[in-house]
């Protein structure tokens, strides 16, 4: 079975901010018509959703800036994307609403779609994400090493596979938590390695994306990553590398960084990386049924 999985909140919102997007319905419009465009081949769609565009995720517990800079579209938009939602429903299509977390606040449509997926590959159906969400790139999966099991499609139509996001980013999908929690990410608003205030009391840059992806290579690269005597994910074994370098001298160092970065890395430790990898990581264990899908295989 092929699923569309669709990212409704991230669909909506960009149909809504789009030119005369939140009047007389084109945001809903926009958003059928591009589902529309790209259901064809897919025997079901899967409409994916966080409970309330102001609903509050588990992850500001971990992170009080996670997602706080984002613009409020205000109540109006809540109610159209409430509106949305049956809409989908009564299309026919299969929604799927994020549910409450544990601690009481809730889930996100991306920890709905990982779960999707989890439960996909298990039983040898394939899943296609909609999105332009960076978190949801890893997920992106081949079966058997041949078949792509798991990709993700912007609204734009371009598909991105595991070989496409690893040549883009720099490192393989599986990675790509490890890449947000060493660099962060602006859009949902937490950076877990900043640099040193400036005289003018202006935040320096910090590990960026590119200074990440070299961080991930060397511990990918390095002969005690691979034999396993390091920790289970890249952004802790930085850490690893970077106590090898700070007691022996070798060279070339473990880490190919300058000093400026270790001096970083020293500075807020592998508790800013703990923290970075708990907002990226998506929950692949949400408790949603997703067997209702079987019947369009």
């Amino acid at each position: 079975m092929r699923i569309l999985a669709i990212d409704l909140l991230n669909l909506f919102r960009r149909n809504w901010e789009a030119p005369d997007g939140n009047t007389n319905g084109v945001a809903l419009l926009r958003t059928r018509n591009t589902i529309d465009r790209f259901r064809t081949g897919f025997d079901v769609v899967a409409i994916c959703s966080d409970a309330h565009p102001c609903a509050i995720s588990f992850r500001q517990h971990i992170e009080p800036s996670y997602k706080a800079s984002r613009t409020d579209p205000g109540p109006q938009f809540g109610d159209a994307h409430q509106v949305a939602l049956a809409q989908m429903g009564e299309a026919g299509f299969t929604v799927f609403v994020a549910p409450q977390h544990e601690d009481g606040d809730y889930h996100e449509a991306e920890d709905v779609i990982a779960s999707m997926c989890v439960w996909a590959c298990h039983r040898g159906h394939s899943v296609r994400i909609m999105s332009s969400d960076k978190d949801l790139a890893q997920l992106v999966s081949v079966a058997s090493g041949v078949s792509t099991l798991v990709d993700i499609q912007g609204p734009d139509g371009n598909v991105l596979d595991q070989a496409a996001i690893t040549a883009k980013i720099g490192i393989a999908p599986r990675y790509v938590p490890d890449w947000l929690a060493l660099a962060g990410d602006a859009s949902d608003g937490y950076k877990p390695f900043p640099g040193p205030m400036s005289e003018g009391r202006k935040r320096r840059p910090g590990i960026g994306d590119k200074t990440a992806v070299g961080l991930i290579r060397d511990v990918l690269a390095d002969e005690m990553w691979c034999a396993g005597e390091l920790g289970a994910r890249p952004a802790f074994a930085v850490f690893d590398l970077l106590g090898l370098d700070d007691a022996y001298e070798r060279d070339p160092p473990r880490l190919t960084c300058g000093p400026s970065v270790k001096k970083i890395l020293r500075g807020h430790g592998v508790e800013a990386a703990a923290r970075g990898l708990a907002l990226a990581t998506l929950r692949r264990d949400v408790p949603i049924d997703f067997s209702g899908l079987e019947r369009y295989a």
